[in-house]
C-alpha cells in the first residue's frame, strides 16, 4: 500500500481528467481590426479575443505561448449557486474544483519564470480555491491574498431569524510561477500614488484657495540679446529681450477654441505657466541689469548644481520686477489625456520615499516644530510654515552640500527654511537661511506603510511646571 507523501485536497472525481485534443484558432476578418501594416520593429499584432469554452482556447494557446506569459489575472465562477445567462455558476463543489485544476494547471505553463497569476474569488470558494492553488503552483510561491472592497454598504441586511452581515469584500490570491531561483519573481514594479491634476485643483477651490497655474504662453515672441553678465562665480549669463509676447489666460482660450477645462490644460500642457517672485541671487543679478529695458526676458547660463548641472538652462522673467516663469510641466506630468501631481525634487528624488505615509509624516514633523502644515503647489520644499517668511520642508532624502546650496538659493535671503531630512552632508551651520536637522527616528518608523501601529501622537508639550518649593528661586 503506497503513501502519499504531500498533503493535498481531495474530492470526487479528482482523479478523472478530460482528453483535451488540440485545438487551432480561427480569425473572424469581419470581427478583427489593427492596422494595415507595421510601423516599427517593436509593434505587436498578436493580440487576442478568443470567444469559446476557456479550457480548449487555453489548451490552443499553450504550444505557441508556453512560457512566454507574464501575467495572468482570472475572475472564475464564484460557485455561488445562480445561474447566467453565458455559463453556470452553481456547480457542485467537487465540479467545480475540478474545472479549476484544469484551467490552473495550463496558466501555469503558460506563465514565464517570473510571471505572476492573479485570481479573484469571493468567500463561496476562496478557501478551497487558496488549497488548491497552494498544490498547483507550490505554496512556497504563494505572494499574497489582497482583499478588494466590491460595495460601499455593511452592516446587516434582512431582519428576523434571517438577518446576517451584509458581504461587500472579494479576494485575489497571487502566485508567483518561481519564486526561489535566480530567474524567478523578485518584487512587482513600483507603484506610486498619483493625485490627478484637477481633482488637486478642485480640491483647493473648494478650500477657498487659489490655483496659480492658469496662464498660457502662446508665443515668446521674437527675441534679441541684450547682454551678458556674471553670476556669483564668475559664469557668464546672457540676457535676451523679447518683443510681441502673447500670453493668454486659459479661460479665455477656452471660450475662444470652445474647450472644456480639461481639453485646454491638456493641449497647452508644455505652455502653461504661473509667475513667482522666489527671490534668488540670479534674479536679483537680473532685475538690476534689465531695469528700464523691458517687459519680458530670457537668460540662458549653465548651472554648477541641482537637477540641470552643467548644462545649458533658459529661463524667463515678465515685469518690472522680473517675476520668474514657472511652468506647470516642473511640478505634473502628462500621461495620455491625463495629468498627474509630480512629487519629486529638483534632481528627481522622491521628497519623501514611498516607504513612508508623505502626509503623515509631514505633517507629524510640522506638528512636532510648532508649524502649520499647508504644503505648496509650487515649491516642493514648502510642506509648512509658522510665519509668512519661514518654511518647513521635510524628506527623506540624503541631502548633499550642492542640494543645500541650491536650497539655500531659492530660498533667498528675506525667508528662512527649516529642512528636516534624514541624514545630510556638509556643515549644517554654512547656509544663513536654513536650519537643518534630523527626522526622529521615532516619527519615522511610525510613518512606514505596512506598520500596524499607527497611534502616532506628535505634541508640542508646555514646558513641566516647577515642582514644590521651587517656585521662590523664580
Amino acid at each position: 500500500m503506497s503513501r502519499k507523501q504531500k498533503l493535498e485536497l481531495t474530492w470526487i472525481g479528482k482523479e478523472n481528467r478530460p482528453k483535451l485534443e488540440p485545438r487551432i484558432l480561427l480569425e473572424d476578418p469581419e470581427k478583427s481590426y489593427h492596422a494595415p501594416h507595421r510601423v516599427g520593429e517593436n509593434d505587436f499584432f498578436d493580440n487576442k479575443l478568443i470567444f469559446g469554452d476557456n479550457l480548449l482556447a487555453l489548451k490552443a494557446l499553450e504550444q505557441e505561448h508556453a512560457g512566454k506569459v507574464k501575467c495572468v489575472f482570472i475572475d472564475p465562477p464564484y460557485n455561488t449557486g445562480q445561474a447566467f445567462e453565458y455559463y453556470d455558476d452553481g456547480l457542485e463543489h467537487s465540479v467545480w474544483l475540478s474545472l479549476l485544476r484544469e484551467r490552473i494547471e495550463i496558466l501555469k505553463k503558460l506563465l514565464t519564470q517570473d510571471g505572476v497569476i492573479f485570481c479573484q474569488l469571493n468567500d463561496d470558494e476562496m478557501a478551497y480555491g487558496k488549497v488548491l492553488m497552494d498544490e498547483i503552483m507550490g505554496r512556497n510561491n504563494f505572494l499574497n491574498q489582497v482583499s478588494v472592497k466590491m460595495k460601499q454598504t455593511a452592516g446587516a441586511s434582512g431582519g428576523g431569524e434571517d438577518k446576517r452581515l451584509k458581504k461587500n469584500i472579494e479576494y485575489i490570491l497571487i502566485y508567483a510561477r518561481d519564486r526561489d531561483s535566480d530567474l524567478g519573481f523578485k518584487k512587482f514594479n513600483e507603484v506610486y500614488d498619483e493625485e490627478s491634476l484637477f481633482d488637486y485643483i478642485q480640491e483647493m477651490r473648494d478650500a477657498g484657495k487659489s490655483w496659480k497655474y492658469t496662464r498660457i504662453l502662446k508665443s515668446p515672441g521674437t527675441k534679441s540679446k541684450l547682454e551678458t553678465i556674471k553670476d556669483g562665480s564668475g559664469e557668464d549669463i546672457i540676457i535676451y529681450k523679447h518683443e510681441d509676447v502673447i500670453m493668454s489666460p486659459i479661460r479665455a482660450v477656452c471660450d475662444q477654441e470652445n474647450l472644456t477645462e480639461e481639453q485646454c490644460y491638456a493641449k497647452y500642457f508644455d505652455k502653461i505657466f504661473r509667475d513667482t517672485n522666489a527671490q534668488s541671487s540670479i534674479r536679483t543679478r537680473v532685475m538690476e541689469a534689465v531695469e528700464g529695458k523691458g517687459a519680458f526676458f530670457s537668460i540662458e547660463y549653465t548651472p554648477r548644481s541641482g537637477r540641470n548641472k552643467g548644462a545649458m538652462t533658459t529661463l524667463l522673467y515678465k515685469g518690472q520686477k522680473c517675476d520668474l516663469i514657472a511652468w506647470l510641466r516642473d511640478i505634473a506630468v502628462k500621461k495620455g489625456n491625463r495629468i498627474v501631481r509630480l512629487e519629486k525634487d529638483k534632481w528627481d528624488n522622491w521628497v519623501i520615499s514611498k516607504d513612508y505615509n508623505p502626509t503623515m509624516l509631514a505633517e507629524a514633523v510640522c506638528k512636532l516644530e510648532g508649524f502649520t502644515y499647508e504644503p505648496s503647489v509650487t515649491h516642493y520644499w514648502m510642506h509648512g510654515h509658522s510665519t509668512e517668511q519661514d518654511f518647513l520642508y521635510v524628506t527623506t532624502a540624503n541631502l548633499k552640500h550642492a542640494q543645500l546650496q541650491q536650497l539655500s538659493d531659492e530660498v533667498g535671503p528675506e525667508r528662512s527654511l527649516l529642512v528636516v531630512c534624514t541624514s545630510f552632508r556638509g556643515s549644517k551651520e554654512g547656509y544663513s537661511n536654513l536650519t537643518v536637522k534630523k527626522v526622529p527616528k521615532a516619527v519615522l518608523n511610525r510613518c512606514e506603510w505596512g506598520k500596524d501601529d499607527y497611534s502616532l501622537r506628535v505634541e508640542n508639550l508646555p514646558a513641566a511646571p516647577p515642582k514644590e518649593g521651587q517656585q521662590d528661586l523664580l
